[in-house]
């Protein structure tokens, strides 16, 4: 990559309103053009030579800015509409899609749950699992075995605990909570 390719991938970024397809290696090319106008000008010491390397610092910068912002975006959407499209990103990006995807995944599970909790005072205590009088959803008392009916992104629980990623058919035993999470939202069963 060179300085003229990294302000055409800028420019179409800029341009778009979804995240634009990159070379799986971009950010590594990226750095490597800085490291190498870094050597360029630290060997000249020609000021136009530094501020090409400032130019590509700051193009950089916004260029991956912008593409962050896209991916939470994307993240927020993919949870709203149920799906989990992360084509388009590179692995690094991949990974912040799921982190931040499962993050919004399960706030807004426990948001819901927390509303549906505090409507029920009738429930009953059967096997293991507590079902609501009003909704007959099962509710979990203890730690059960659960399959996973759909691939789950990395989640951190509200007490900071990383859980999964899951896919589809695994089966996991998690604690109460975020079992009860995954089988509200239909992605997981009890075995």
């Amino acid at each position: 990559m060179n300085y003229e390719d990294l302000r055409r991938f800028h420019r179409i970024e800029k341009g778009s309103p979804k995240i634009v397809q990159v070379p799986e290696n971009f950010y590594e090319e990226i750095a490597q053009l800085m490291n190498s106008q870094k050597k360029t000008y630290l060997s000249s010491n020609n000021p136009d030579e530094l501020r090409v390397y400032e130019n590509i610092r700051v193009i950089a910068n916004d260029l991956y800015e912008r593409r962050e912002q896209k991916i939470i975006m994307k993240s927020l959407r993919n949870v709203r509409t149920e799906s989990l499209e992360d084509h388009d990103l590179t692995a690094t990006e991949k990974h912040l899609f799921r982190t931040i995807t499962g993050a919004i995944q399960y706030a807004r599970a426990s948001f819901f749950d927390a509303q549906t909790d505090n409507s029920i005072d009738n429930t009953k205590v059967v096997l293991g699992t507590e079902i609501s009088a009003v909704n007959h959803e099962p509710r979990l008392t203890e730690p059960p075995l659960i399959k996973m009916t759909a691939d789950v992104p990395r989640f951190v629980s509200q007490d900071m605990h990383e859980y999964g990623p899951f896919q589809a058919n695994e089966i996991v035993k998690i604690p109460k909570k975020e079992a009860d999470l995954l089988l509200n939202r239909n992605l997981a069963e009890i075995v």
